[in-house]
């Protein structure tokens, strides 16, 4: 399988010209021609994987914009994979957790799990599932398929240090723990059906 990276900083998946960060940036101008890439050359794609900050989306209200790339996906006859966000922290998990080194302690999330970000979060998760779910040449790997619910990539790392972008580390422990999950399987006949 040939697999052909498009991304950008604050730009998720759409045709359109909405964004969720500050239009005066380079980011904003990338996300454009990354756009416009896709538009002239999804023909070129078997799959379409596609991921965002859905909170940061939902949350600005420009959740239309990527279902109108789902239909553009679906007039194509185009598979889509779609992929959860990770878990959202409104602290800074990095801190924390250095915090838990320097004192060798063992860190744990629990007390991180409820709060006002995680709120939103969940609603966000809620109205790009039920986009997803009008699409049936889409599939959905929901938060559940790709990270553990403890959230932490290892037993004392989490997989984000930030709370809001994943790590090298939890990336790499959200696949081996996909890989085990029953979606992975899903995944592969998706994949392969024709």
């Amino acid at each position: 399988m040939n697999i052909h990276t498009i991304s950008t900083n604050w730009c998720y998946p759409s045709l359109d010209k909405e964004f969720t960060g500050d239009k005066s940036s380079t980011a904003y101008q990338q996300c454009l021609i990354n756009r416009n890439y896709l538009k002239n050359h999804i023909a070129q794609y078997d799959v379409l994987i596609f991921a965002g900050r859905w909170t940061d989306i939902v949350r600005q209200n420009q959740q239309n914009s990527f279902s109108e790339l789902l239909k553009v996906a679906q007039m194509n006859n185009k598979k889509v994979i779609v992929m959860s966000e990770p878990y959202t922290f409104d602290q800074n998990i990095s801190s924390i957790f250095k915090r838990a080194i320097w004192l060798e302690r063992d860190f744990n999330l629990n007390e991180y799990m409820n709060n006002p970000l995680a709120t939103k979060q969940k609603y966000a998760t809620s109205v790009i599932n039920k986009i997803v779910s009008e699409h049936p040449n889409t599939l959905l790997l929901s938060q559940a398929d790709l990270f553990k619910s403890d959230h932490m990539a290892t037993k004392n790392t989490p997989y984000s240090f930030d709370g809001r972008h994943i790590s090298i580390v939890g990336s790499l422990a959200s696949e081996q723990y996909f890989e085990t999950r029953p979606k992975f399987k899903v995944l592969e006949n998706f994949i392969a059906k024709k």
